[in-house]
């Protein structure tokens, strides 16, 4: 499962800096494609960070149910 949470980090981390960068691009000249560009690169990061956290969730809940098993 690590691995997995490496892939998500890194995938947040490469969305989150995407996002940063079109933002300041925004702020910097003031046109609109690169505000919608970075909003949209922040939705994706907020996905990434939301997805790794049901699968932290439901990987407790399965080993859970694992051990009341045995």
């Amino acid at each position: 499962m690590t691995v997995i949470y490496w892939i998500c980090g890194i995938l947040f981390v490469l969305t989150a800096t995407g996002s940063g960068v079109f933002f300041v691009l925004h702020i910097s000249t003031g046109e609109h494609v690169p505000r919608e560009r970075a909003v949209a690169l922040y939705r994706w990061a907020i996905v990434v960070a939301l997805g790794t956290f049901n699968i932290w969730i439901f990987k407790r809940v399965i080993d859970g149910i694992r051990m009341l098993l045995h």
